[in-house]
């Protein structure tokens, strides 16, 4: 099995962060932008912040999945976290309201364990969604999906301000406030301080999951 290559997350997310903070300091300090202007491109600055963590929270997912799947083994001897990744499709047909009761029992359950015993690199991408898009109870809900609850500690300040990062991003993306308006809350001191405490508490959260997966046992069974 590979190993997770969590340091490329990482600097593809640095460097996102890295061209916020450099589209805030160039306009900024050139006097000739007008200070609406700059307003726009603070708010433009929490649209990107929040792109650059949907980003890699989505790549994070596929990246633990795809290490997963290179174990040369069967699924059944996959953490259980990875087993459940396998019978997904599965579970989510149970939950189809048009399904008829027979199709449980003749095919779907039977598909269950079939799937239980199938080779690991059979595993396919999921995203464990609990209907409250990249806010912070679906980071959670992550986290705890995939046993990396120790991670959130690591957060810091991030931890308290995802919602209104979320929230902020939605507004400007579904029209109902413009960058301008959500960037005049936000002092060039006070968007420099956010751009840093974002870098730094999602770093801090990467290394804390690299450190989870660097071993073997991580993705392994056990038992």
């Amino acid at each position: 099995m590979r190993k997770p290559r969590i340091d490329n997350i990482k600097s593809n997310f640095n460097y996102t962060i890295d061209s916020v903070r450099d589209l805030v300091k160039s306009t900024h300090d050139n006097h000739q932008i007008p200070p609406d202007v700059k307003k726009s491109i603070r708010g433009l600055a929490i649209v990107m912040l929040f792109g650059a963590y949907e980003k890699m929270i989505k790549t994070l997912c596929a990246e633990l999945i795809e290490t997963a799947s290179t174990f040369r083994g069967k699924q059944r001897n996959l953490s259980p976290q990875f087993r459940m990744v396998g019978i997904a499709s599965q579970i989510n047909a149970i939950r189809d309201p048009a399904a008829k009761k027979s199709t449980l029992w003749e095919r779907t359950l039977p598909n269950v364990l079939k799937q239980i015993d199938g080779e690991a690199s059979a595993l396919t991408e999921i995203w464990p969604d609990n209907g409250e898009y990249m806010k912070r109870s679906q980071v959670l809900i992550f986290c705890q999906f995939f046993n990396l609850g120790e991670a959130i500690g690591s957060l810091g300040k991030v931890h308290n301000i995802i919602d209104s990062i979320v929230s902020q991003r939605n507004q400007i993306a579904h029209g109902e406030l413009t960058a301008q308006e959500v960037g005049r809350n936000y002092s060039e001191v006070d968007i420099d301080s956010l751009i840093n405490d974002w870098e730094n508490g999602w770093s801090n959260f990467l290394d804390s999951v690299s450190s989870i997966v660097s071993n073997k046992a991580y993705f392994i069974n056990s038992r």
